[in-house]
């Protein structure tokens, strides 16, 4: 039986921890190296990504691109920024119905993301981002594969050493889900309205935060620029890559408002309306920075907080757009 690509992450971690001889791997602590080439020349061979069922699920979307080319829009997209308490989820529904989660929180709110997307209506997941592998945006992914059918799951392909990343893995493979190691430049396809590409990483990097997937949504002249947990380093990236095409409606600052990110030259050319930021109640790493709250103020960007505005809901036709907040 051959093995997709989540199968082969889990086996080079299990060959990277059998190496340690037995060593204790700290959750916060490790920085592995990215899947090798061989690695990567082997998954382009073997995984379902290139596969039948995945040509079969590719099919469909051309043929639903060539049969209802984009129009001027006359339907809601809406984005979701769960409260997840400190940690990333954000729920995306298109024009066309089809629906996108990016991230799933801490184990701990793995069954609020469920009980919220049954809440919205949702019944399958058509596309999966796990941004990047730390627990408190893959935790909740447990939950999330148990309840929903999954259409495709993108991932950045940074190996993480830990118990949460292995479980991730193993469902993924047990269920024979399509895994897809997303690369800057691709695009994903879930509704002819909605245009979706992925701007960062070209490849995994050195450090997890700075191989998280990072998109741009465009709907009408809308956008919406989600980072995930990137920092200076792939802010910068970004900026080489995209130059002005940064430039999106909505942003969802970088690293739950650390100062690690939403560097001033990318902040500038991102130039929003609007940023959201992700982050718990009286977390214990001071988030969100001072310094980064400052920079948005002083360019007069609206924020929402998910730990003072609770679950931040956005709406647009693709021409406007409105906000409501959990909390006032």
């Amino acid at each position: 039986m051959k093995k997709n690509l989540a199968a082969l992450l889990l086996l080079t971690i299990l060959t990277f921890t059998f190496t340690l001889s037995g060593c204790t791997i700290e959750e916060t602590s490790q920085k592995e190296r990215p899947p090798s080439t061989a690695e990567n020349q082997q998954s382009q061979n073997t995984a379902p990504t290139k596969a039948s069922s995945t040509e079969a699920i590719e099919e469909k979307e051309n043929q639903q691109r060539e049969t209802s080319p984009a129009e001027r829009p006359s339907q809601e997209l809406t984005l979701h920024f769960i409260d997840v308490g400190q940690g990333d989820s954000i729920l995306i529904t298109t024009p066309n119905g089809s629906t996108l989660l990016i991230d799933a929180g801490p184990q701990s709110a793995g069954q609020k993301v469920v009980s919220y997307l049954k809440k919205a209506g949702i019944t399958s997941i058509d596309k999966l981002i796990s941004t990047h592998p730390h627990s408190d945006h893959i935790g909740g992914m447990q939950e999330v594969l148990a309840k929903f059918e999954i259409g495709q799951i993108y991932d950045p392909g940074h190996v993480h050493s830990t118990r949460t990343f292995e479980q991730y893995l193993e469902t993924i493979d047990e269920r024979n889900i399509p895994f897809i190691i997303a690369e800057r430049g691709m695009t994903i396809d879930i509704d002819p309205q909605v245009a979706i590409e992925i701007l960062h990483p070209p490849e995994p990097q050195e450090s997890a935060n700075n191989s998280s997937i990072a998109l741009k949504l465009q709907y009408g002249q809308i956008a919406a620029l989600l980072t995930g947990d990137g920092e200076k380093e792939a802010e910068e990236m970004m900026l080489q890559y995209a130059g002005s095409s940064v430039k999106s409606t909505i942003l969802k600052a970088g690293h739950h408002g650390s100062n690690t990110s939403t560097i001033e030259p990318f902040l500038q050319a991102v130039n929003p309306e609007v940023a959201i930021i992700q982050v718990g109640v009286n977390n214990r790493y001071g988030h969100p920075h001072q310094e980064v709250l400052h920079r948005l103020t002083q360019k007069g960007i609206k924020i929402y907080r998910n730990d003072l505005h609770g679950d931040v809901v956005l709406t647009t036709d693709g021409h406007t757009y409105t906000v409501r907040t959990e909390k006032e």
